[in-house]
């Protein structure tokens, strides 16, 4: 019968780069849905203004009109 065992990363050797590890924990972060007649927070809402300095309108325009 074969039983588990952990090998080192030294016994492993190559096949260590390989061989896939365990899937990192998934944390999932939502905000709360807002009740009405309760104060809310009020959050910031990050603008920032794009820089076209170079050539990006030309390719928005070749996408637009390429499809």
């Amino acid at each position: 019968m074969i039983e588990p065992r952990e090998l080192t990363l030294e016994e492993m050797g190559d096949l260590a780069a390989i061989i896939p590890a365990a899937d990192p924990e998934v944390k999932v972060r939502y905000k709360a849905i807002p009740e009405f007649g309760r104060p809310t927070r009020r959050s910031i809402i990050p603008v920032c203004e794009p820089t076209l300095g170079g050539n990006e309108l030309k390719y928005v325009q070749q996408a637009i009109e390429t499809n």
